[in-house]
């Protein structure tokens, strides 16, 4: 991997002739901890699913380290490679139902990386200690808690060694009072690895105790970049100022 891992020149998308992204140009460093904030239809989670490969941009380049993405030559075996590259936290956790917990964990590294089953095992249940499940190895998802199913997600997407990690709105489905068990994890995570990470979220409390780097997209475009205290303490931008207090009340 180089010192830069993502590079986003030039990116468009649009659904049904509305523009969604219009032009974004955004470099993220290597092992940066980065929180896409934004107005509902400003983008952010586009954006995300298009580094996370979920989306097909209408134009633009997407590089990640020294894969490319997305880019008009763009092979399959190169758009393949790269993609592996990101791995992705959903909100609504995603994990299989008819599958363990350690299951869930081990699938995509036996199928995809070629893991033989005591290895992927192995991994797996050094993630799983990380996120503090390890006793629940043998249990079903439905028996789980939300905080608890989404630490699986996010042990199960480390599974894959990503060089990214994306996280869309992690906490939005969750009861309050199983907020703080996943912010936790995901905080010291972010101490604790070197992986890349880019987190959408509403909640500035989150983003301040996660994120070294703060990107506000309002109307498909980058308005505000810098670090946690400055974007929330001394925003540059009217829009940003408005999003905030919309926030936070």
């Amino acid at each position: 991997m180089s010192d830069t891992p993502v590079v986003i020149s030039g990116l468009h998308k649009a659904f049904a002739s509305q523009p969604v992204l219009t032009g974004i140009d955004l470099t993220i460093a290597n092992g940066q901890r980065l929180a896409l904030l934004g107005p509902s239809g400003g983008g952010k989670t586009t954006l995300l699913r298009v580094l996370s490969a979920l989306e097909r941009p209408d134009a633009g380049t997407v590089r990640i380290g020294d894969e490319r993405l997305w880019g008009d030559d763009v092979s399959a075996a190169e758009h393949e490679r790269a993609r592996r590259l990101v791995g992705m936290v959903f909100q609504q956790f995603n994990l299989f139902p008819h599958l363990t917990v350690m299951g869930n964990c081990i699938l995509a590294p036996r199928l995809v990386r070629g893991l033989g089953e005591d290895a992927a095992r192995a991994e797996a249940g050094t993630w799983l200690d990380r996120v503090g499940l390890r006793d629940k190895a043998d249990a079903w998802p439905a028996t789980l808690s939300g905080g608890q199913r989404q630490r699986v997600a996010i042990a199960r997407a480390l599974c894959m060694r990503p060089e990214v990690l994306c996280f869309d709105e992690p906490t939005s489905a969750l009861d309050p009072e199983l907020v703080g068990e996943v912010v936790t994890v995901v905080q010291e995570l972010a101490r604790e690895i070197s992986t890349t990470m880019v987190l959408v979220t509403h909640q500035v409390g989150f983003a301040r105790a996660v994120a070294d780097r703060v990107v506000v997209l309002a109307d498909g475009q980058l308005i505000e970049d810098g670090p946690p205290e400055q974007v929330f303490d001394q925003p540059n931008h009217e829009r940003t100022r408005r999003f905030l207090g919309a926030i936070t009340g």
